[in-house]
């Protein structure tokens, strides 16, 4: 009698062990979840900042292109006037 209440006991507290392991385990699943979208959330602000920056560049780089092709044509003007003085 006694050894069956021994190991009813013992069966109890392997319950609750296990329990106590599986809830661990959840929060933990939990937790790198969490810290996952945290991290794909970043990685989606910087991509969109990423997208911002090369836009800009573009732009910047049009017009310097622009303001060279400019000067360029400036320059020859300037140069074709004084050849013909």
């Amino acid at each position: 009698m006694r050894k069956l209440f021994k190991n009813k006991i013992l069966q109890v507290i392997l319950v609750l062990v296990s329990l106590c392991l599986a809830i661990a385990a959840i929060n933990t699943i939990a937790e790198l979840k969490s810290r996952e979208n945290k991290y794909v959330n970043q990685i989606m602000l910087l991509e969109i900042e990423n997208t911002t920056l090369f836009e800009e560049n573009v732009k910047i780089k049009d017009y310097y292109f622009m303001l060279t092709d400019c000067c360029n044509e400036n320059q020859l003007k300037e140069y074709n006037n004084e050849e013909n003085y």
